[in-house]
């Protein structure tokens, strides 16, 4: 499983391919608190799996993942990083995951394309 997908499931509450191929850039935001620690929060849209399925969007908490050291395994910092490597007009919106260029030779790593959800499913 890609660190990022690890990250999702653990903070997040991703269960399976599906949501993480239902999630767009626009459901995350990204906020500091009043101690200076960032956040990532995720407003998801609703499914059939969880309890009322379709009709109430929110889980009863927030799902959260927050800042820890700044190190290299810090989720915050990797997902801003991950969001960075977009293309420019799909930096803050579009499918959450994209193609990846196999060989990048620009800070561009991601296609403008969809990820297939099997490839999501994939190590």
């Amino acid at each position: 499983m890609s660190t990022s997908k690890i990250f999702y499931s653990e903070h997040l509450g991703f269960r399976g391919r599906q949501d993480h191929y239902n999630a767009y850039v626009e459901d995350f935001a990204i906020f500091q608190t009043a101690d200076g620690r960032k956040v990532v929060q995720i407003e998801e849209n609703p499914t059939n799996t969880r309890q009322s399925g379709f009709r109430n969007k929110s889980r009863s908490s927030p799902q959260q993942m927050w800042s820890t050291d700044g190190g290299e395994r810090d989720p915050v910092p990797l997902f801003e990083q991950w969001l960075a490597r977009r293309p420019e007009q799909m930096k803050n919106s579009g499918p959450l995951y994209l193609a990846i260029i196999p060989r990048p030779t620009t800070n561009v790593w991601y296609a403008k394309s969809r990820m297939s959800e099997h490839r999501i499913g994939q190590k």
